[in-house]
């Protein structure tokens, strides 16, 4: 029965197409030639091609994992740099513990000149059960020796070596529970991964290289649908990725009021948006023949931010400063992710019209008090 549904399994996923937007190719045939290596194989080719991360897929995961995370595939979520690519090369499976195994693999984008451009290297597990092969993540199993912090709604993960800094994780705590009384949120437990470096917070979730590090060797950022925070040399406060916590909220959200909310909240690079303000409207002085053409699309000053998060914190404050604006702003970002649903909100909530929307934004970021509630986090 098992050698029929392996036969079945590898003619359904070469008759897949060259659409589904993923090639497997191997550069280890000793492996993939022989038991466990060759099932464990065609797994994650029928994994790759097949949907992943999807719930159609979701059979062949972990099941606590796929109970306890909203999006299973924590890698595909990775959001410090892209992981998933239109081609995979499995280089390696190796046994590491009784019924454990390591899938190592090379990600590529295939470019127009050249058929080489390796984006990084992955590790998932593959966990061999009596009811069957099983894919897990990578991350469960590197950090099952570290330790552990609480506070009332984060888990903070740390190295054995890196000592967690109780102070920080407090001033987190109470940054998280300042978001959820601002807007009005039941409160979410959030998992926080910190580490010395990025590449230590990479090698943790299972990305053994990936071309984009600096030399600082620092990055951060959140998985919104799992709410996992990876802090790579950044230590254990992070405002603005902590304050990502809310596009879990919203799915319905324009992303412009999402990023502006998040900064305003979280400030950007350690900075609150009054400074990018007054660095925008020293620019504005400055250039005086420059336009906006329209807000949805609007890019171009050098100011160290994408003006985007400038257009939906203008916007979010002005509501957020309403009566009843915690309620407000949570209408405001139900309206959809459409250019013209932006407009609609923004007409609905504040009664600014399509035509009046650029004016109604340079007057309102010419405001000194506009920002200023939200500059200590």
């Amino acid at each position: 029965m098992k050698i029929i549904f392996r036969l079945l399994l590898l003619v359904f996923v070469c008759q897949l197409p060259a659409t589904c937007g993923a090639q497997m190719l191997s550069s280890n045939y000793a492996d993939i030639n022989n038991s466990p290596g060759k099932e464990m194989y065609e797994l994650w080719q029928y994994y790759y091609t097949n949907k992943p991360g999807t719930k159609s897929t979701a059979r062949l995961w972990d099941i606590e994992e796929v109970k306890k995370n909203r999006a299973y595939d924590i890698l595909r979520n990775w959001d410090c740099g892209g992981t998933y690519a239109d081609r995979c090369y499995v280089l390696k499976i190796s046994k590491i513990d009784s019924g454990l195994y390591a899938l190592k693999m090379a990600m590529v984008f295939p470019n127009d000149t050249t058929d080489v451009g390796i984006v990084s290297n992955v590790t998932y597990l593959i966990k061999k059960e009596r009811s069957g092969l099983r894919l897990a993540n990578y991350l469960y199993y590197s950090t099952r020796n570290w330790k552990k912090f609480f506070t009332k709604s984060i888990t903070f993960y740390s190295p054995p070596d890196y000592s967690i800094n109780s102070a920080e994780a407090q001033k987190s705590e109470r940054f998280l529970g300042k978001i959820f009384t601002t807007l009005d949120l039941s409160p979410r437990t959030v998992n926080f991964y910190a580490a010395p470096t990025c590449e230590q917070i990479q090698q943790a979730i299972g990305l053994e290289s990936f071309v984009g590090n600096t030399e600082a060797n620092t990055c951060s950022c959140m998985d919104t649908a799992n709410n996992i925070i990876f802090s790579g040399g950044k230590g254990f406060y992070d405002p603005q990725d902590l304050a990502h916590v809310i596009w879990g909220y919203f799915p319905k959200a324009h992303p412009i009021f999402m990023t502006g909310l998040t900064g305003l909240l979280g400030g950007h690079d350690g900075r609150p948006m009054t400074y990018y303000q007054k660095q925008f409207l020293e620019y504005m002085s400055a250039h005086p023949d420059f336009q906006i053409a329209d807000l949805p699309s609007f890019r171009g000053p050098e100011i160290g931010i994408d003006p985007q998060y400038l257009v939906g914190a203008v916007f979010c404050a002005a509501v957020l400063k309403e009566k009843n604006g915690a309620a407000k702003i949570k209408t405001l970002l139900s309206y959809g992710t459409k250019e013209t649903d932006f407009y609609i909100a923004v007409f609905k909530e504040l009664n600014v019209s399509r035509d009046k929307a650029k004016d109604y934004f340079m007057k309102q970021i010419k405001d000194p008090e506009l920002f200023t509630s939200y500059q200590d986090f």
